[in-house]
This record gives C-alpha cells, structure tokens and sequence, in this order.
C-alpha cells in the first residue's frame, strides 16, 4: 500500500478521494487522522461541484459525513449515522 502524503490545508495525511456518486464523494486519510470540514468542502467542490455529501474515512474506518442541507453544510459523526 501506498504511504499517505500530508496536505496542509486539509491538516492531514491523506491517500486520496474516490468518486461514490453524482454527487457524493469520499476522502481517505490515514489511521487516526482527521481534516479541516471547510477545506475538505472546498476541495470536493473543486473536484465534483455538485457535491452534496463527503464521507471521510480515518484508515478503513468510518469518520465523519458532511452534508449540504438547505444550503447549509452539517458534519455528523459516521458510527452514529444509521
């Protein structure tokens, strides 16, 4: 597996972002990591500018979801997300 390469605007090591959807998006980071929510929001939109839904993932694990709602970005804690 490839090593993770930090990215200081979104302050974090980072393996990349994966397409999920027309307009959901995912970003990988390293174990234990964690990212700045309005840079990882900038940066998906520069990428899919439809995004309405970013789901982080901290090594394989779940962590946070960002999601635009009535215009208004929101995070939530993934696990408490069913």
């Amino acid at each position: 597996m490839r090593e993770p390469i930090y990215n200081p605007e979104l302050k974090c090591f980072v393996y990349g972002w994966r397409m999920l959807s027309d307009n959901e998006i995912a970003l990988d980071m390293a174990e234990g990591d964690c990212c700045s929510m309005l840079s990882a929001i900038q940066t998906a939109k520069a990428i899919l500018p439809a995004v309405r839904c970013i789901k982080t993932y901290s090594g394989k694990n779940p962590d946070t979801e960002y999601r635009l709602s009535k215009g208004v970005w929101e995070a939530l804690v993934r696990e408490s997300i069913k």
